[in-house]
């Protein structure tokens, strides 16, 4: 029997994805040596927008230069991808600056979330109307007496504009896009609109999901005669005058990061179907069952999963066990 008693989204998913790796990960707490940048990136993120959400003593860009500090994150373990790092984000070379590929995927990020921020400041604080809880706590005590629970935070509440119901959102940063039906497929969103839904008067939940993936508009001046053009692949000025000029680019960079809005109605079939199957995992775990799924060994990202060779060699390489908190 697994005295295993409280639940995160992320905990039961892991389940439903493979009840063999939540058995490593939470009962034997064998984990990975390295962090995911992503994780750690995403927790600032979701810090700083509550900030822009309700401001207070410190911006959403001062919440997130905290969050995500060269004390934090390179003193720390973790991994970055290669991804994380754009060389077009850094900024000019000081010759005192460390050169370390990890120092550079450090300063791309902070970078990168900067932008991200300046977006969702620009593109969806307009559409707010109010906002009516961040951060809002959850949780959904199982009822089999034993006082296990699911918990979870819902990261903001707030009324849109065109739409007649409170939004409970969650906010996502991703490099990949969300598909349509994202909202009626979450087990997470369908707990959260079965426990704050009739306080919020709302069945309606959304992914805000802001993209890791910047555009970038490419602005060129001619050094000769001034003449502008944007993302043009010529090498040189082509103004006539009356002849092609042929002056030498000034180049400027600017960037965009794109945001995504899915909202749907989640209704009581769907939270229902999500509660049985949280009731399901919950009392196979109980009972000690964690069969492997070899089809989750590698994610739809093309990415092994941490315990790939631990399952199949017993190498606990890049991994170690957690004493208890």
């Amino acid at each position: 029997m697994s005295a295993f008693t409280k639940y995160s989204f992320s905990s039961l998913s892991r389940y439903k994805e493979c009840p063999y790796s939540f058995k490593l990960q939470y009962i034997d707490r064998i984990r990975s040596l390295e962090e995911p940048s992503s994780l750690t990136f995403g927790s600032a993120m979701d810090k700083a927008f509550t900030a822009m959400l309700v401001p207070g003593d410190k911006t959403a860009e001062q919440v997130f230069a905290e969050e995500w500090s060269f004390e934090k994150i390179l003193t720390g373990n973790e991994k970055f991808t290669k991804a994380d790092l754009d060389p077009d984000l850094l900024p000019a070379r000081d010759p005192g600056m460390p050169v370390s590929e990890n120092y550079l995927t450090f300063l791309s990020l902070k970078a990168k979330g900067l932008i991200m921020l300046k977006a969702l400041r620009e593109k969806l604080l307009p559409q707010i109307e109010s906002v009516l809880g961040t951060q809002v706590p959850i949780v959904l005590q199982n009822q089999d007496g034993e006082g296990d629970q699911f918990i979870g935070f819902i990261d903001f509440v707030i009324k849109l504009k065109g739409y007649d119901k409170p939004i409970i959102g969650d906010l996502k940063t991703s490099s990949v896009k969300y598909e349509a039906d994202s909202v009626k497929k979450s087990m997470q969103l369908s707990v959260y609109t079965y426990e704050a839904g009739t306080k919020y008067g709302t069945n309606l939940a959304g992914f805000f999901v802001i993209s890791k993936k910047l555009t970038k508009t490419r602005h060129q001046t001619c050094l000769k005669c001034g003449h502008e053009e944007i993302n043009s692949r010529a090498k040189t000025c082509t103004k006539e005058l009356p002849k092609r000029c042929g002056g030498a680019w000034d180049v400027r960079l600017t960037f965009n990061s794109d945001l995504t809005i899915i909202i749907d109605s989640i209704d009581t079939e769907q939270e229902d179907q999500v509660l049985n199957e949280i009731d399901t995992a919950h009392s196979n775990i109980k009972n000690g069952i964690f069969e492997q799924n070899f089809n989750s060994c590698i994610n739809k990202y093309h990415k092994k999963c941490v315990y790939y060779e631990l399952c199949r060699t017993g190498s606990m390489t890049g991994l170690v066990i957690k004493d208890p908190k």
